[in-house]
C-alpha cells in the first residue's frame, strides 16, 4: 500500500530527516512517536506533498513519485489517495459543519451537492455529531471540531488517512472523544499513519510503532515489543519517561 524509500528533507542547513525507509501494508495503523522536533510532522506532510522531500521515493497504492523528479500531475494523483487530519482542525469558519464536510466532495471530486450532502451526513453521523450538522465551527468544542475534521477526511474515501498530533491542542476529556473516533476508524481497516504523544493510545491502536529521533527511525516494531522489550537504549529511555512518576 505505502512504500517510502530513502526519503530525506532539509530546511536550509537543517536536516529534518534522512534516508527514511518504511513500508505499510493495507489496513495497518502505524504510529510515529518520539521527541518533539524529530521530523514526524514533516514526514507526514511529505507523504502527500504538502512539503516536498529533497530525495527519495513515495509510493501510495499505484502512484509512485521520485521526489527529485516530481510532476504536478503525479502529485495530484497521489494526493487523491490520501486525506490529512491536522493539529488545529483547519475548518472553514464561515461554513457550517456539513458545508465543511461537503467542500472537498463538491469542489475537488466534482460530486453533485445532493450526493455530497448524503455522504457528508453519513460521515458526520459516524463521528457522533449529526445534530451539529448546521452549526458553525465556533459553536463546537475543540474535540467536536477535530471529529468533524476526521469526518471531512473520511468523506473523501481516501486509501490512507494521515493524522498529525490530532489531540495536541485538546484537554484530556476532549482528547478521549477524538481518540475513540480514531480507534473506530482503525477498526474498519483504514490504513493510517499517525503522529502522536499519546503513548497508551499508540499501544492500543497500532499495528506497529515507529520511534523517531533526530530525523531517523531508531526502532520500529509491534507495540508490545516497543513498550515492553525495546531493543535500542534510546527507545527504552524514551518509553520509561512515560512510566516514571514525576519527581517532587
Amino acid at each position: 500500500m505505502i512504500s517510502i524509500n530513502g526519503l530525506s528533507k532539509k530546511f536550509n542547513d537543517h536536516t529534518v530527516f534522512s534516508n527514511i525507509d518504511l513500508n505499510v501494508d493495507t489496513g495497518e495503523v502505524i504510529t510515529l512517536v518520539g521527541p518533539s522536533g524529530t521530523g514526524k510532522t514533516t514526514l507526514l506532510r511529505c507523504l502527500n506533498f504538502l512539503e516536498y522531500a529533497d530525495k527519495g521515493t513515495v509510493k501510495i497504492d499505484d502512484v509512485q513519485i521520485h521526489c527529485d523528479q516530481k510532476k504536478e500531475k503525479e502529485i495530484i494523483r497521489l494526493r487523491r489517495k490520501t486525506a490529512m487530519v491536522f493539529q488545529n482542525y483547519n475548518l472553514f469558519k464561515n461554513k457550517t459543519v456539513i458545508e465543511n464536510v461537503m467542500e472537498g466532495l463538491v469542489y475537488v471530486q466534482k460530486i453533485s451537492k445532493k450526493e455530497a450532502r448524503v455522504i457528508a451526513e453519513a460521515e458526520i453521523d459516524k463521528v457522533g455529531l449529526f445534530e451539529k450538522a448546521n452549526n458553525y465551527p465556533h459553536q463546537l468544542s475543540g474535540g467536536q471540531q477535530q471529529r468533524i475534521a476526521i469526518a471531512r477526511s473520511l468523506a473523501l474515501k481516501p486509501k490512507v488517512l494521515l493524522l498529525d498530533e490530532p489531540t495536541s491542542s485538546l484537554d484530556p476529556e476532549r482528547s478521549r472523544e477524538v481518540l475513540n473516533v480514531i480507534k473506530l476508524v482503525a477498526s474498519t481497516g483504514m490504513t493510517m499513519i499517525l503522529a502522536t504523544h499519546e503513548m497508551e493510545f499508540a499501544r492500543q491502536v497500532s499495528s506497529r510503532v515507529v520511534f523517531m529521533e533526530n530525523g531517523e527511525i531508531v526502532e520500529a516494531g509491534h507495540p508490545e515489543q516497543i513498550f515492553e522489550a525495546p531493543q535500542k537504549q534510546r527507545t527504552r529511555e524514551f518509553i520509561n519517561k512515560f512510566r516514571d512518576p514525576i519527581s517532587a
